[in-house]
C-alpha cells in the first residue's frame, strides 16, 4: 500500500498545491485478504478522486471542503471482502 500512495500522491499534492492549508492523510487496510497490486491501484484512484472531489467542492458558507474529509471514502477492493 505504500508503494502505491507513493506512486499516486502526486494527484493529491497538485491539487494542494494553490491552497494554504496543510493535509494530513491515513490509510488504513481493514481487510482480511491481501488484495494484489492493481487491486490497490484502481483503488487508490478512486479515492484520490473522491478527496480531491470533496476537497473542491463548494460548501454554503463558502468554506472550501475542509472538515469533512471522513465521509469520502470507503472503496471496496475488487475481489476483498
Amino acid at each position: 500500500m505504500r508503494e502505491v500512495w507513493r506512486l499516486q500522491k502526486a494527484v493529491l499534492y497538485s491539487c494542494l498545491n494553490d491552497q494554504t492549508d496543510g493535509l494530513s492523510v491515513a490509510l488504513l487496510f481493514t481487510g482480511t485478504r491481501i488484495p494484489d497490486y492493481a487491486g490497490l491501484q484502481r483503488s487508490m484512484v478512486v479515492v484520490l478522486q473522491k478527496l480531491i472531489h470533496e476537497l473542491n467542492s463548494p460548501y454554503p458558507d463558502g468554506e472550501q471542503g475542509r472538515g469533512r474529509v471522513d465521509d469520502v471514502v470507503d472503496p471496496v477492493l475488487p475481489g476483498g471482502d
